[in-house]
């Protein structure tokens, strides 16, 4: 594994705790032309909370790949991180991470960039 890797792994096992006991995933999307890892979590009524784990500038991580295993992790496949995805996006206001059209309905967005 490389380094850029290794950094990532290691910033999203050190936002893991803040989530714990909450439905959640872990996702990849671009952010500002750059591949971005997201940690998604379910904290109630329907209401999802996304934070940016790490923006990789470099675009030396395999994100993805960091994504997948956090997901394996906790047990979580597709179906979880589209519904969370889904979920968070019906919510989100214009301008969210995840670029969605929907008008903002009070889904909190914390920007933790390490």
């Amino acid at each position: 594994m490389n380094d850029a890797n290794e950094t990532a792994l290691k910033l999203a096992r050190k936002a893991e705790p803040e989530t714990r006991g909450r439905l959640r995933a872990w996702m990849v999307r671009v952010l500002d032309g750059y591949p971005t890892l997201i940690n998604l979590s379910y904290i109630e009524e329907g209401e999802v909370v996304a934070s940016v784990i790490w923006i990789d500038r470099l675009r030396l991580a395999d994100l993805d790949m960091v994504a997948g295993h956090m997901n394996a992790e906790v047990g979580v496949g597709d179906t979880m991180v589209d519904m969370l995805t889904s979920q968070y996006a019906n919510k989100a206001a214009l301008t969210s991470i995840l670029q969605t059209e929907q008008p903002d309905n009070g889904v909190s967005l914390s920007v933790a960039i390490h």
